[in-house]
């Protein structure tokens, strides 16, 4: 039981800004840790839910509404994420060997293309957020992406193979207890697929077999790109998983 608890703790303290009791945060709390990182994406889009149940109630406008959808999932996350996205982004314009790559990725410093990615993200999740907030019963769709991206960042560590023997993801994916790991997560993904069935079979269905594709194919990405998996790939993928999620509920919305 102990090693859960400390599991629980280490996805919050590492995945999210949430504040948890202090502990000890070893290998042997690493083992359980992926298997509760979407947990942190089920309190984001809780928190989200709430937020828009607010602005229905208030009257509160699109763009008031769409600017927390996009501010509160990094406020939750500390950025983490985004960071990841960033330094990919700027990894993939530089037109070099996987190894030169790997390089960027691991540079403190921002480039321009980084920058410029982070913007386009934001506003198109601004656009999307807004045109969300027309069709409330398409909302649980964007909500359990949280869960599903999660789900998917935590098995891609897990199961793919490292491009470093060194740093946060060798560290966790050597350390994870992968069985238990994948079945936990595969049970996260199914909890999600029923979720957006449930909401819209045409919808929720194209969420799911869009966000599966992706995933097949970020591994492939993740090898010939840069030999392996990362950190910063990691959260490239969680951050597409979720902008696929919330291009489903929009256009969803606009064929409803």
């Amino acid at each position: 039981m102990k090693h859960l608890l400390d599991g629980f703790l280490t996805a919050f303290s590492l995945y999210s800004a949430i504040p948890v009791p202090a502990f000890k945060w070893d290998r042997e709390s690493m083992r359980y840790a992926l298997c509760f990182f979407p947990l942190v994406g089920a309190v984001t889009g809780l928190l989200l839910m709430g937020w828009g149940w607010i602005c229905v109630r208030l009257g509160a406008s699109p763009i008031l509404f769409a600017s927390v959808g996009v501010l509160l999932p990094i406020l939750v996350s500390g950025g983490i994420h985004m960071d990841g996205f960033i330094d990919t982004m700027d990894a993939l314009s530089a037109h070099a060997p996987p190894e030169r790559r790997l390089e960027i990725l691991a540079d403190p410093h921002v480039g321009a293309f980084g920058v410029l990615a982070c913007v386009c993200l934001l506003l198109l999740q601004l656009g999307l957020w807004c045109q969300v907030y027309e069709t409330p019963f398409l909302w649980p769709l964007p909500l359990a992406g949280f869960v599903l991206s999660r789900a998917l960042n935590a098995l891609s560590i897990a199961v793919f193979p490292c491009a470093k023997t060194s740093g946060l993801v060798h560290t966790f994916s050597s350390a994870a207890a992968r069985r238990a790991v994948v079945l936990v997560c595969l049970l996260y993904v199914l909890a999600a697929m029923a979720l957006c069935i449930a909401v819209s079979p045409l919808w929720g269905g194209f969420l799911l077999a869009t966000g599966l594709l992706y995933f097949v194919w970020h591994r492939r990405f993740c090898m010939d790109k840069f030999g392996g998996n990362t950190g910063d790939l990691a959260g490239f993928l969680l951050q597409n998983v979720e902008l696929i999620a919330l291009a489903a509920a929009a256009i969803g919305g606009v064929t409803a």
